[in-house]
């Protein structure tokens, strides 16, 4: 699936994409959607969303935008199945769960759809990166088997 060139990066191989790559695609591609959107509500304070958040809008605004088109360039990587590209969802995923906690202002966040969104993505890339490794060849296993015993 992802095969190591000698320039350090990878090159897709001839192997049709796994669901986890589809998978991880998609839901980039709606956390690029959520951050444009939240970005714009904050930047145009549409539904009074300036209030409700616990730090100055504009660092969020500015963040937002900058995890937005992260996420874009984490896409194309993932399009193009560079290991580079995995990394970077799973860095921009645990990210967008800690800026939750800085954007409410509290431990004791409400659970909603861009964090389960974001503990999918990490278990998504957790489990390609495992199946790169050569774990699912030697042992035998699925990695959606895998996922339900997680």
């Amino acid at each position: 699936m992802y095969l190591a060139s000698s320039r350090g990066t990878t090159q897709a191989s001839a192997q049709k994409r796994s669901v986890i790559n589809y998978l991880l695609i998609i839901l980039s591609l709606e956390k690029i959607v959520q951050h444009v959107i939240v970005s714009l509500s904050l930047l145009y304070d549409i539904g009074g969303i300036r209030s409700t958040v616990a730090v100055d809008y504009r660092a969020l605004l500015v963040s937002g935008a900058v995890v937005a088109v992260l996420f874009a360039v984490a896409v194309l990587a993932l399009f193009q199945k560079t290991r580079w590209g995995l990394y970077l969802v799973t860095i921009l995923a645990a990210s967008d769960i800690i800026g939750e906690f800085i954007a409410q202002g509290t431990v004791l966040v409400a659970i909603n759809v861009s964090i389960i969104v974001a503990t999918i993505l990490l278990v998504l890339c957790y489990l390609e990166l495992r199946n790169l490794s050569g774990y699912f060849i030697r042992t035998g296993r699925s990695p959606l088997i895998v996922m339900y015993f997680f």
